[in-house]
């Protein structure tokens, strides 16, 4: 799943971070302002959200390669990093953030987020994906709801999993089909039963 390895670098990168051995991304020393430039839908931008905090990329097995629009997929995983960005600040190098791809079975992927931050209020858990819902003070509450658009135009599904009762953090997964979405019925064909 190279797409998502290459364009989240690169998405990171942009925020500021730098990447260290083992697939590690830390907040680069000095980011300024301009390091935290969204890029991604409803993504709130700040240059403390999650300084110091570390992300791994963990990659389980082979994950075969994925039919999807390169640039809708790392508009989901930027807003689901810069969350989880938001969701450590202030921990500094405590704040973690995992991301995890793999498969599921021979037809589909996932690629999970995760991150050690205060977890979501239950009112807005119930919430997450509907427009306009947001608990930051200067989040839009689009960021998941686009997101999740654009993971059922390609025929996959976003979800927030529940974590276990007392755990810290939240995680989210994105679950996408290996073949890519279906190909849209056209609904204009001619029939093929005459009319005389």
């Amino acid at each position: 799943m190279t797409i998502v390895r290459s364009d989240e670098g690169r998405q990171l990168e942009a925020r500021g971070l730098r990447r260290r051995g083992g697939g590690v991304w830390v907040r680069a020393r000095g980011a300024g302002a301009g390091a935290g430039a969204s890029a991604g839908a409803g993504a709130s931008a700040s240059a403390d959200a999650g300084a110091g905090a570390r992300i791994t990329l963990s990659v389980a097995g082979t994950p075969p390669a994925v039919r999807a629009d390169r640039d809708q997929i790392a508009r989901v995983l930027t807003n689901l990093v810069q969350n989880a960005l938001d969701a450590v600040r202030g921990q500094g190098e405590e704040g973690l953030i995992a991301v995890t791809v793999g498969k599921l079975g021979p037809a589909q992927v996932f690629v999970t987020v995760s991150d050690n931050g205060p977890g979501l209020a239950p009112a807005i858990a119930a919430r997450l994906f509907e427009p306009y819902a947001t608990s930051k003070p200067h989040g839009t509450g689009l960021g998941l709801a686009i997101a999740q658009r654009i993971a059922i135009e390609h025929d996959g599904e976003l979800s927030h999993l529940a974590s276990a009762p007392g755990a810290p953090g939240a995680t989210f997964r994105l679950v996408m089909p290996v073949r890519g979405p279906a190909a849209p019925a056209d609904v204009d064909a001619p029939s093929s039963a005459g009319s005389g």
